[in-house]
């Protein structure tokens, strides 16, 4: 499928690009980072959902 864009297009795109680093941590131990009041939202975080399936 064609946009048939012009030379707009390269300049649409650079701002879609992120403007900032972007960091991920892998959490081993979750009550380390989650309080009591407010747990995870991610399954995935205690094993009860496998993210990759």
């Amino acid at each position: 499928m064609d946009r048939g864009g012009g030379g707009g297009d390269a300049s649409v795109a650079a701002l879609l690009l992120p403007s900032a680093p972007m960091a991920y941590a892998v959490v081993t131990d979750p009550g380390t980072v989650d309080t009591p009041d407010m747990p995870s939202y991610q399954p995935y975080v205690y094993g009860r959902l496998d993210p990759l399936r």
